[in-house]
C-alpha cells in the first residue's frame, strides 16, 4: 500500500517531500557560491559529525520502516514515518545553519 493513499500518513510524507527539497536547495544555494571550491570545507568537525548522526538516524528509521506493516485503519502515522519527518527536518536545519 502506497503511503500516499492512507491518509493519516499523507501529510507527513508531503513534510518528509519537503524536508528533501530543503536539504537539495540548501545544497545547491553552497555550490552555487562557492563556485569552484569543495562544497563544506568550512563545515567544523561538529556540525559534520551532527549531520551524520543525523543522516544515520534517518537510515535507521528507513530500515524499521521497512519492517513495519502499515494498517489501514489506523487514524494516525506510523512512528516510523514521524520520525523519518522529524529526523529529515533535522539534516535540513543542520544543511541550512552550517551553508
Amino acid at each position: 500500500m502506497s503511503p500516499i493513499v492512507h491518509r493519516p500518513e499523507s501529510d507527513v510524507v508531503t513534510k518528509i517531500i519537503a524536508s528533501l527539497r530543503r536539504v537539495a536547495d540548501s545544497l545547491e544555494r553552497q555550490i552555487d557560491v562557492m563556485e569552484d571550491q569543495q562544497v563544506g570545507p568550512s563545515w567544523s568537525e561538529q556540525d559534520i559529525i551532527e549531520l551524520s548522526e543525523a543522516w544515520l538516524a534517518v537510515g535507521g528509521v528507513i530500515r524499521d520502516l521497512a519492517r513495519a506493516q502499515p494498517d489501514i485503519t489506523a487514524t494516525e502515522p506510523r512512528p516510523e514515518l514521524i520520525a523519518i519527518r522529524d529526523n529529515l527536518a533535522r539534516v535540513a536545519q543542520i544543511i541550512e545553519r552550517i551553508g
